[in-house]
């Protein structure tokens, strides 16, 4: 009963359903543990930008542009993201055809 299933079903139902039910059960707490992994990391990923940003601060030159933390959440998933500076992504593209192009003219 501890995996979700019902005792009507356990002792009326079909005699593979507790298979199926152990798979399910398995793959929810999996998913669980991926989610509380992931949880973990981002918070590790804030606390690293904190500190860092702290002793980024404590410790740069006097005439140093002090760091920032974050001032809004990290973007997770692509919608969340802004749509990319069509100016950066033209340099961004040029950059990558230069080396492109000079990758092949080195091997010549």
């Amino acid at each position: 009963m501890s995996i979700g299933m019902s005792y009507g079903d356990f002792w009326e139902g079909d005699v593979a359903l507790p298979k199926f039910y152990r798979e399910a059960f398995k793959i929810r707490q999996e998913r669980e543990r991926e989610q509380t992994n992931f949880a973990a990391w981002l918070n590790g990923l804030y606390t690293a930008k904190a500190y860092a940003v702290v002793l980024g601060n404590a410790f740069a030159d006097k005439n140093a542009e002090p760091l920032e933390y974050f001032d809004k959440p990290i973007p997770l998933t692509p919608g969340e993201q802004p749509p990319p500076d069509p100016e950066q992504e033209r340099l961004r593209m040029r950059i990558a055809l230069d080396n492109f192009v000079n990758f092949y003219k080195k091997k010549e």
